[in-house]
């Protein structure tokens, strides 16, 4: 896709806030000329999820358990909104300045759209 951004063969084509400003910095010498739109932001919901191998029930489980006791807790958003990766990425990105256009996700699956509403970013 960035080959085909920088070719001209498409005009853009969107990534995650998070992976877009690293991901230019990576290919900032194979693909100069890409830069990230600074006006329009398309949300919808996208997982960010473990995987686990199949066969690996009680793992999945535990980090199942471990994940939303520490959501619930307030640990699991505090290191979020801590993580340089992460805030770096939303200070690069400029969120309030941006026009927003709500989406639905329909490849999004049935597992993930039966996963609670406070679980995704707010």
């Amino acid at each position: 896709m960035f080959k085909m951004t920088e070719g001209g063969r498409i005009d853009y084509y969107p990534r995650g806030v998070i992976e877009a400003f690293a991901e230019l910095t990576a290919r900032r010498h194979a693909e100069p000329d890409l830069a990230v739109e600074n006006r329009l932001l398309l949300q919808y919901r996208s997982d960010f999820l473990f995987y686990v191998a199949a066969g690996h029930e009680a793992l999945a489980a535990t980090l199942e358990k471990g994940f939303a006791a520490a959501y619930r807790d307030g640990s699991y958003m505090k290191l979020f909104d801590s993580h340089p990766y992460i805030q770096n990425a939303l200070s690069q990105a400029n969120l309030a300045g941006r026009k927003v256009f709500q989406l639905d996700n329909p490849y999004l699956s049935e597992a993930d759209r039966r996963i609670p509403r406070e679980y995704w970013m707010r």
